[in-house]
């Protein structure tokens, strides 16, 4: 049986949409095993069953989505790193032959190479005790990075070159490591009022942010989600306006009267953003929609669910929108 693939997906294509792949060669009457595999992988992901005919095809999306687990960098330290679960690479293979390998990404569409992954401003504000994260999608190449730190005295910083597969390359911004390569040159931090960093492929720049330095207010909560453009976003919330201890328990009636199956308790907090521009503003209102979101603390990312509580949008204007964050796993509870 001579299998050809007429019709591939594209490069960077979305695995939320449909990812066909259009095959000829399979005789009327007969069925043949589409595999599907992820690259270096010998045993493959899924295994679809197609009935030959006028060029039949088969989707992938589904084993393509299991892919996508996307998790933030620790900000311990700053540079690149690849992936972490943010683009897969898969070719199909089925009588013999196998299909051209292409990469997915898990954006809500199709990429381009050197976009950068994010839907919030690159002039930001950040803290010493905060980290960051920028993310591109490349192809094979050489990358560098520098950042320049201005104020009462300006500092320079250049990375050594890194080499980038194709897929999902994320510049890791950690602030405390900034901060301590200021203080090992003798440069004092506190003077710092602007951080400026950029990515350069082959001498060029690709991306630039800008970051303004402030204090970190107390009892702020630091929030980072998966965004629609398959990289992941953070920003910081002032102290929670308001919180609240959910209690709940579960009973069922035995014979010996109401006995108590579960019991739990969960804490929300309700965050208000403050007056921020509406480019800012349209960015945090997909942070509910995310199917990823942690709050950043010191030493963990913890996983949370994010509901909406209002938010408008007005021309020309800035504006606020509030959220209520609940851990998603409840506290350690007694049920005796």
């Amino acid at each position: 049986m001579a299998v050809m693939f007429s019709k591939v997906p594209e490069y960077y294509a979305s695995v939320f949409g449909e990812l066909t792949y259009t095959m000829t060669g399979i005789e009327s009457g007969t069925v043949a095993d589409a595999e599907v595999y992820a690259a270096g992988e010998d045993t493959p992901l899924g295994v679809k069953r197609v009935a030959g005919g006028a060029a039949p095809t088969v989707n992938i999306a589904c084993y393509m989505r299991r892919r996508i687990a996307p998790v933030p960098f620790s900000g311990e330290h700053t540079g690149f790193f690849a992936d972490a679960g943010r683009s897969v690479t898969a070719a199909v293979g089925c009588g013999g032959s196998m299909s051209p390998v292409r990469t997915f990404t898990g954006a809500v569409r199709r990429l381009s190479e050197y976009e950068v992954l994010t839907t919030l401003p690159l002039e930001r504000s950040i803290a010493w005790e905060e980290s960051d994260e920028v993310s591109l999608l490349v192809p094979g190449c050489r990358m560098t990075y520098s950042w320049r730190a201005c104020g009462t005295e300006d500092y320079e910083y250049r990375s050594a070159e890194y080499v980038a597969k194709r897929g999902v390359v994320t510049l890791a911004v950690g602030m405390p490591s900034i901060r301590q390569t200021l203080v090992a040159a003798g440069v004092n931090p506190d003077g710092i009022s602007e951080l400026r960093v950029t990515v350069r492929v082959a001498g060029e720049s690709v991306a630039e942010l800008r970051y303004g330095l402030r204090r970190r207010e107390r009892d702020a909560v630091r929030l980072c989600w998966f965004n629609r453009m398959g990289g992941v976003d953070y920003h910081t919330f002032d102290r929670p306006t308001a919180g609240h201890l959910e209690a709940w328990r579960e009973v069922f009636r035995g014979r010996d009267g109401y006995t108590a199956s579960a019991v739990g308790l969960a804490c929300r907090r309700e965050l208000s953003s403050g007056l921020l521009p509406r480019l800012w503003l349209e960015g945090l209102a997909c942070i509910p929609a995310s199917p990823r979101v942690w709050r950043v603390e010191e030493d963990a990312f913890v996983a949370v669910d994010v509901f909406p509580l209002s938010h408008v949008f007005r021309n020309g204007e800035a504006g606020a929108i509030t959220f209520t964050v609940r851990d998603r796993r409840p506290l350690l509870s007694q049920n005796l």
